[in-house]
């Protein structure tokens, strides 16, 4: 059927070179046809003749991966056809996707004060999260409600608003309904197993909608093969990672309960924590995700192991020590302190996890304290001492980790490294943080020396900063 399509709308381009309707077509059909580079390259030259081209410009664009000139072509679009009627929520979908939620949020209101759909109302409650503003996206998606009752996203995004204000019970059944209207969706079923296990709820339907994530946009395939469950014959298990250097740092904890029920366990990791991972008992084998695999019978998905050993928040099992850490140093005049403030880019949240560099100083400069820097690849700080240089993996972070006194890090791995290393640790959480951290818990079963510290208010970063240098003068 696509390449119909083309073929129709390149004879009627043929024939007609200069005709809009004909062009767009064209390109549209492209676009069916997962084609959005020769769309972009059919539609840029004609669009100073023809400026309603512009918005479909932006689209394929925006499929190929090309953001900031997508949002260029919209703003010329609004330049010469302000009066488009789609384009306010056209460029506020791409700016949000772009990440930037402020820029976005005026073209969002228009749009949905032009036209309260269920899509305007989704993306301006969605940019109203982003921003922290919890009160007003309730209210949005209330009032979209009051009209859609059936729109799935609108429950999902009510749900979101609720669990920032707290209200958890009804944030679960608002992620309920979302489920029920729409049960084939893996972003549905996911976040109401994120809700009821940021409540505490480590149940089993928890852990079943949990396996929702492993179809998510986006996320990277694992090796196709039976999937490994307890109850199945002694084999060879290829355990994967999926998700970030923590997450693999955190649930290999559970390599050892495979290895007890199977003959050989493979475990394929992220390359930065082959090095630090060989020696967990139980495996075998430790290799490079990515890289050629030996021969196994069954593969886990790291993040599925605590649904399939049946975890509560009693049966947590403990973190596993690491083999080759050096011991711990002689005690020194001062405390050592060491500090990751950003964690890595690519993830969706980095920026509301990561400390803005110009609230570093509010650590920084405490008599009895020597601050260390553990941020990989950053610049160094006139205010802390660079202990990264010629660090290349997570072995190299752990062995200087062993030489502090104290870590403290923004929600990234170098807080499951300290953490599993038996270092105090403290953890600073953004507002509506991962659901590993519960809600309101200072502490955590994950790990017994990790405390955390919290935002009470989106962004708000300086209150929790204030806590830590308290403690910190305390401790020095």
């Amino acid at each position: 059927m696509a390449q119909q399509a083309l073929d129709v709308w390149e004879r009627r381009l043929a024939t007609r070179p200069h005709d809009p309707a004909a062009i767009s077509g064209l390109a549209a059909a492209l676009l069916a046809a997962n084609r959005p580079h020769d769309a972009a390259a059919l539609l840029a030259p004609r669009c100073d003749q023809h400026p309603t081209l512009l918005r479909p410009l932006a689209r394929a664009l925006l499929r190929s991966g090309q953001r900031g000139p997508a949002i260029g072509a919209l703003l010329m679009a609004e330049a010469r056809t302000p009066d488009d009627p789609a384009l306010p929520s056209e460029l506020a979908d791409a700016l949000l996707t772009d990440g930037n939620p402020q820029a976005a949020l005026p073209y969002a209101r228009t749009a949905w004060h032009t036209d309260p759909s269920p899509d305007n109302a989704a993306t301006l409650s969605c940019i109203l999260l982003d921003l922290g503003q919890q009160h007003e996206a309730l209210a949005i998606t209330d009032a979209a409600l009051a009209r859609h009752r059936r729109a799935p996203v609108l429950w999902t995004n009510r749900s979101v608003a609720l669990e920032g204000l707290d209200r958890m019970n009804e944030a679960i059944a608002a992620a309920r309904t979302a489920l029920k209207l729409a049960p084939a969706s893996a972003f549905a079923r996911h976040h109401l197993a994120t809700a009821l296990l940021a409540d505490g709820q480590l149940t089993p339907e928890a852990w079943r909608l949990y396996e929702g994530r492993l179809a998510l946009d986006g996320v990277r395939p694992l090796p196709q093969s039976r999937r490994w469950h307890p109850g199945m014959p002694a084999g060879t298990v290829l355990l994967h990672a999926e998700q970030g250097l923590g997450d693999t740092i955190q649930f290999v904890r559970y390599a050892p309960l495979v290895a007890a029920l199977s003959n050989r366990v493979i475990l394929a990791v992220q390359p930065a924590l082959v090095r630090l991972l060989r020696g967990t008992p139980g495996v075998d084998a430790v290799i490079p995700a990515g890289s050629l695999l030996p021969p196994f019978d069954t593969v886990a998905p790291l993040l599925s192991l605590p649904g399939l050993f049946g975890t509560t928040l009693d049966n947590i099992p403990p973190p596993l020590p690491y083999a080759g850490i050096p011991p711990h140093q002689a005690p020194a005049e001062s405390l050592r302190v060491g500090l990751a403030w950003a964690g890595s880019a690519g993830f969706v949240a980095d920026a509301k996890r990561s400390l803005p560099e110009h609230l570093l100083p509010n650590l920084t400069g405490l008599p009895g304290i020597a601050l260390f820097a553990l941020q990989l690849g950053a610049a160094p700080r006139p205010d802390m001492t660079d202990l990264m240089q010629g660090v290349h993996d997570m072995a190299g972070t752990a062995a200087i980790i062993a030489g502090l006194d104290l870590v403290i890090s923004v929600d990234t791995a170098v807080a499951h490294l300290a953490a599993t290393m038996g270092k105090p640790t403290w953890l600073l959480s953004r507002h509506r943080g991962c659901w590993r951290w519960l809600r309101t818990r200072a502490d955590t079963p994950w790990y017994p020396t990790l405390r955390i510290f919290r935002q009470h208010q989106p962004n708000d970063w300086t209150t929790v900063l204030d806590q830590v240098r308290t403690e910190l003068q305390r401790l020095a």
